[in-house]
């Protein structure tokens, strides 16, 4: 599986920073996954972040993130994706959990 580079980062194996967000790197998340494992079978989140400043409602908390989770197709050869966001921070990107669909 292709791995992320959070913004800050150099690599996938290091997490990000920016102003206003931390971001988890894609190793970490996604468990060292590699584009010779198997796609069957394979559900992770492959993408996070989480605000460092409060923003609107959406206040600095462990519960409040953005992720994006990679899981197997039905047709065993590809993936899909599935965004979520903490209800407190969806009024900042009403459209991210369309991400996918």
């Amino acid at each position: 599986m292709p791995r992320h580079i959070a913004p800050g980062s150099t690599s996938a194996a290091s997490a990000g920073q920016t102003t206003n967000f931390d971001y988890t790197a894609g190793e970490t998340i996604a468990g060292n996954a590699s584009s010779a494992t198997a796609i069957q079978g394979f559900n992770a989140i492959t993408w996070q972040t989480k605000n460092r400043v409060a923003l609107n409602e959406c206040a600095v908390s462990n519960t409040n993130a953005w992720t994006i989770t990679t899981a197997a197709a039905t047709n065993g050869n590809s993936v899909t994706y599935t965004a979520n966001v903490s209800d407190d921070c969806l009024q900042l990107t009403p459209t991210f959990d369309k991400i996918g669909k």
